[in-house]
């Protein structure tokens, strides 16, 4: 679904920019510098979640929980479902896999407009972010915390 979507966005940048067919799919957005919507879509869970953490949006609370680290700051557990419907596509699963995505300075921030601001300082990293099998337990690492081998 989301895919469909996708490429309808990049049919319409086509058309409205006048984009020649030379020019590959993947590299419409980047020529015309829109946003991809899937960064759209990561950005929006992030300010969700950090309405959340500073009490700006309680409806969303019963969905996260959110544990302290002295050293990786705010982070979210996962709420374990068992179905694919409630599971790798539902929020509770999706929002914090990008929250703990994030870098601990933007996790830390305490106002809307500095937490944003730092987005964009993520925004390569949080384009990044899958939300496929294994997301939770192979992407969310720190790699600054392993060493090569």
């Amino acid at each position: 679904m989301f895919t469909e979507i996708v490429r309808l966005d990049i049919k319409v940048a086509r058309i409205i920019h006048k984009i020649p067919e030379d020019i590959l799919d993947c590299n419409v957005l980047d020529h015309i510098k829109w946003q991809d919507l899937g960064y759209l879509y990561k950005r929006r869970i992030a300010i969700e979640v950090f309405k959340v953490k500073q009490g700006l949006n309680n409806r969303l609370l019963p969905f996260l929980t959110f544990t302290k680290s002295k050293y990786k700051g705010p982070r979210l557990e996962l709420k374990r479902k068992k179905t694919e419907v409630g599971g790798r596509n539902s929020f509770s699963f999706r929002a914090p896999t990008v929250w703990n995505s994030l870098d601990r300075n933007t996790r830390n921030e305490e106002k809307l407009n500095g937490f944003r601001t730092a987005l964009k300082r993520n925004k390569i990293r949080l384009s990044k972010v899958p939300f496929h099998k294994g997301t939770l337990t192979i992407h969310n690492k720190d790699l600054h915390n392993f060493v090569n081998m």
